[in-house]
């Protein structure tokens, strides 16, 4: 009965060896999926030098070392599908405004990574903060603000300005350009619902200021 164990052991670590080492389980196929913007056989290119390697062997610091050059790339994670597909799962970065430099507009996510060009202010608000986008403390409550708003509100909003930690600002789109004065980052989810309840009370016409600084004792000036 020892002695078949130990055979069984034996054989299994050889199954396991041959399968690590030896092209019984090398990649053959990449397979790239979640990216909508990047074009897959660009990624898949910059994978090449996966192919042949036993699937055991394949590491995810590998595959990212591989991917580093792909600003749109937020996150990825690997998949091994026997007996030789690699599956290369990706999350691309999401725009959330758009910030002015003297190169023109580009579009951000909320971790301040630039994500492309833009020559559009439309779909995304424009953000005015101090420092770099990413690092400064400003850009920072900038991006609190817009990721505490509703997303039915969200789209409404024009630019963003945060000369401060505690003094962010922003503009709603409109003809009106109606104001919301914000403050800090504080109560963020007791501001949007305050805000809201006071747009419900005016037309987009109305040139208002919302000031929702102190969500408790909220008003609005004509």
């Amino acid at each position: 009965m020892v002695t078949s164990t130990i055979v069984s052991i034996a054989l299994l670590s050889i199954l396991v060896l041959v399968a690590a080492f030896t092209p019984l389980l090398s990649v053959e196929k990449i397979e790239v999926v979640g990216n909508h913007r990047i074009p897959t056989k660009l990624l898949t290119n910059a994978l090449a030098n996966q192919l042949g390697k036993p699937l055991p062997q394949v590491s995810l610091d590998s595959v990212s070392n591989d991917l580093k050059n792909f600003t749109l790339v937020q996150s990825v994670s690997v998949v091994n599908l026997p007996p030789h597909t690699l599956q290369v799962r990706i999350v691309e970065r999401q725009a959330i405004c758009i910030i002015r430099t003297n190169l023109g507009l580009f579009v951000y996510d909320p971790a301040g990574v630039r994500i492309a060009s833009v020559s559009s202010t439309s779909k995304y608000p424009v953000v005015e903060a101090a420092g770099t986008p990413g690092k400064s403390e400003e850009f920072k409550a900038a991006i609190k603000t817009l990721l505490a708003l509703p997303v039915s509100l969200y789209p409404s909003v024009a630019s963003v300005s945060a000369p401060s930690m505690d003094s962010v600002t922003f503009h709603l789109r409109g003809m009106a350009g109606q104001k919301v004065i914000w403050g800090d980052s504080t109560q963020a989810v007791l501001k949007a619902k305050v805000l809201l309840a006071l747009i419900k009370h005016q037309k987009l016409s109305d040139r208002v200021t919302y000031d929702v600084s102190s969500p408790k004792d909220p008003t609005v000036r004509y």
